[in-house]
């Protein structure tokens, strides 16, 4: 379990291995210490430009980051080339900071009993939701000026001013109180208009069109959530990137005879999320349309996200 947890940390404060090398001179011992602390792999050694021969091994001791090389004459100034992989925090700092977050649980009664960090494992037994909230309120505590933290089910996000214990106490109350854990999870306050219409919450993967038809009432402001994801589920960095949604008559019509068109820069790019909202004005239409939302992204490649009809509803009554 506290590997999964490790793992979705990661994920989350994207603390992901890097690659790296050092190199030696030797002089007289074949034991050498690397500087990097947080070492995953040692996936090369390389004497004098050479890959180690057969005959020739070498063992890594993590504890005291020492490589030992064995089976080589090694002569005055030969250079050794260690390369490795490396995390920016180490096993034991995030175990440390999956204890804290437990602590917090007790702090705001997740449960009557409390959680254990034992050796490998946690006590008693975390659900799959509460090890995505475990990893959430670590990665609070690692990263408190991230406005985000998405895992492949769940997405949360902050207003900026938000302090580290606000996020943490919203998280568990959520959890606790909340039925599953799946979708986005949003505290940014709502506007007035947001507060009388619900939030429409459309999910889209970067690389595939989905195919849907939508209904809008006509003179009402209507706001979509549209989030933008990977094909493995996890939030794509809008940064760079324009958002456009056009409605036509005919699918023929040019552009610049849309009905509606917009081209949206996304406000908060690394959430992977953006409104997109209709005015009164703008769905002061009846009648169905055709439709499309792309994404373009920095590099000037284009993703058509959804794409159907969408119909404009009159509706009953007319003096408001």
């Amino acid at each position: 379990m506290l590997s999964e947890l490790r793992t979705k940390i990661r994920a989350l404060i994207e603390d992901f291995a890097k690659a790296d090398f050092q190199v030696f001179t030797y002089t007289n011992s074949n034991i050498f210490t690397l500087a990097e602390p947080h070492i995953v792999a040692i996936t090369k050694v390389l004497i004098n430009g050479n890959e180690l021969q057969s005959g020739e091994s070498y063992s890594f001791d993590p504890s005291t980051n020492k490589i030992t090389i064995n089976g080589v004459s090694f002569n005055t100034g030969d250079a050794i080339e260690v390369d490795f992989t490396f995390n920016k925090y180490s096993d034991v700092e995030l175990n440390e900071y999956i204890r804290a977050a437990l602590v917090w649980l007790s702090i705001y009664d997740y449960t009557e009993g409390d959680f254990e960090l034992e050796s490998n494992n946690v006590f008693p037994t975390l659900s799959n939701k509460e090890e995505d909230m475990v990893s959430i309120i670590a990665s609070i505590l690692i990263k408190p000026d991230y406005t985000s933290y998405k895992l492949p089910n769940v997405s949360v996000i902050y207003p900026e001013h938000s302090t580290k214990e606000q996020r943490i106490k919203n998280l568990i109350n959520y959890f606790k109180h909340g039925v599953g854990a799946v979708g986005v999870i949003n505290w940014y306050p709502s506007t007035v208009e947001q507060d009388i219409v619900d939030t429409l919450i459309l999910t889209a993967v970067k690389t595939e069109t989905k195919y849907l038809d939508l209904e809008i009432n006509r003179k009402t402001q209507t706001t979509y959530s549209l989030e933008i994801l990977t094909k493995n589920g996890y939030v794509v960095n809008l940064t760079g990137g324009t958002i456009y949604l056009t409605v036509k008559q005919n699918m023929e019509d040019p552009d610049a005879g849309a009905v509606i068109s917009k081209d949206i820069t996304p406000s908060l790019p690394s959430s992977g999320i953006e409104k997109i909202v209709f005015t009164p004005a703008e769905t002061d239409i009846s009648g169905n349309y055709y439709y499309d939302i792309k994404f373009k992204d920095a590099d000037g490649n284009s993703y058509v996200l959804f794409r159907g009809r969408i119909k404009f509803i009159d509706s009953v009554t007319t003096r408001a």
